[in-house]
């Protein structure tokens, strides 16, 4: 995941309170950050909505724009989950 606490951070949460958000155990954001777990595409769209952002910001897309929205196709999101997984 792009840029992978500086999102949380300027959102105010804690890796605990992230994970508690999403329902996730506090170790596993941390993991995420690092690069040492991929998330799902469920757990992308959890912690974009959870973070006011997009899944292509946290997945490194559009690092500028992080609350522009867009629309995923089904191509997209072949290649969304082909990275992820």
């Amino acid at each position: 995941m792009a840029d992978r606490s500086k999102c949380r951070e300027e959102k105010g949460f804690s890796q605990a309170e992230l994970a508690k958000q999403i329902d996730a155990y506090h170790s596993i954001i941390g993991k995420y950050e690092r690069d040492e777990v991929k998330p799902t595409i469920d757990v992308v769209k959890e912690l974009a909505d959870v973070l006011n952002t997009n899944m292509g910001y946290l997945l490194g897309e559009n690092l500028h724009e992080p609350t522009q929205s867009r629309v995923i196709t089904p191509e997209n999101h072949f290649i969304i989950t082909s990275y992820i997984v």
